[in-house]
């Protein structure tokens, strides 16, 4: 179980999550979490904090896993999100052609930014293959851990894309309380 709350002027989340090590006893573990993220990403203009964007977040996601050898793991998930990402209007939205109406300009923002902007609905659908020799999985001081994970989101929802991650560690005891981790 577990339960985070972040606050501060420039961010707000929150996370509910739950895990089942072992379902209905076998070794498949199975879980959720639901959350909300706030971000506001800001600049300094003459002096003054000026907002350049906002994103929330939303979402819930469940995942199943199960153990493929002594020391890898399978799992599967599902996450379902909805973001939200404005712009500040008049930081970045000008009259480009001459219409009456604003509209983000690239100029002053980025093409990235102006493509940002609005609600958005990702349905992720998603497998991690984990290997990990480490000798705890709270403290290690020894061994290695590597993390493979493939995400398409295109299920339904307004964004399409395939990720694909990778992560590795490798933790070593040197002596005198100290660990090496690369």
């Amino acid at each position: 179980v577990g339960l985070s709350v972040n606050w501060s002027r420039f961010s707000r989340s929150a996370q509910a999550s739950f895990t089942e090590p072992y379902l209905f006893d076998r070794q498949i573990s199975a879980g959720f979490d639901i959350y909300h993220r706030d971000l506001n990403s800001f600049n300094f203009l003459r002096g003054e904090r000026e907002t350049s964007y906002e994103q929330a977040t939303t979402g819930l996601s469940a995942r199943v896993g199960v153990p493929l050898t002594e020391y890898a793991s399978l799992i599967g998930s599902y996450t379902l999100r909805r973001d939200n990402v404005t712009l500040d209007e008049e930081l970045f939205f000008s009259d480009i052609d001459g219409d009456g109406v604003a509209t983000c300009d690239p100029i002053n923002s980025s093409r990235f930014l102006c493509d940002s902007i609005g609600e958005f609905t990702s349905s992720i659908l998603g497998v991690t293959l984990n290997f990990s020799t480490l000798n705890s999985a709270l403290r290690p001081t020894a061994g290695r851990s590597l993390q493979i994970s493939a995400d398409y989101a295109g299920l339904g929802g307004s964004e399409e894309y395939f990720r694909l991650r990778g992560r590795a560690a490798q933790y070593f005891d040197i002596g005198s309380g100290f660990v090496f981790s690369l």
